[in-house]
């Protein structure tokens, strides 16, 4: 309900500063996204998955841990995806995109390689 609060009165804050200064209106959608999306980040997202980690078993947390990570970069991509095609920044699109991609896997990594030693090893016994 908070969120939706929020909203609503940063959408009404954009309709008066774009009556009152329209040439600086994309900076201030700009400004406001990153609010908005911090406040998502902060007050939902943070909270959700510290209950999630906290309640996931031991054995799994690594897998979870990482999956999690995963969700909240792709989350994050495709927020900064769109706000980039809103503001005509479309060249940035496919850089996010590729950025994203890349983290994604070089966080995954260390535990594809554990997962392939430890499969080398079962069939080698």
């Amino acid at each position: 309900m908070q969120i939706i609060l929020v909203i609503i009165v940063i959408i009404f804050l954009l309709l008066l500063l774009q009556q009152i200064l329209p040439q600086y209106t994309p900076l201030f959608i700009s400004f406001f996204f990153f609010i908005l999306l911090s406040h998502i980040l902060f007050q939902m997202f943070f909270p959700i998955i510290r209950t999630l980690l906290e309640q996931a078993p031991k054995e799994t947390l690594p897998i979870t841990r990482v999956l999690l990570f995963s969700v909240f970069l792709t989350f994050l991509a495709e927020a900064l995806s769109e706000w980039c095609r809103n503001v005509n920044l479309e060249v940035f699109v496919p850089i996010i995109s590729i950025s994203c991609h890349l983290l994604i896997l070089s966080y995954w990594l260390p535990l594809i390689q554990q997962m392939f030693t430890t499969l080398t090893r079962l069939l080698i016994e």
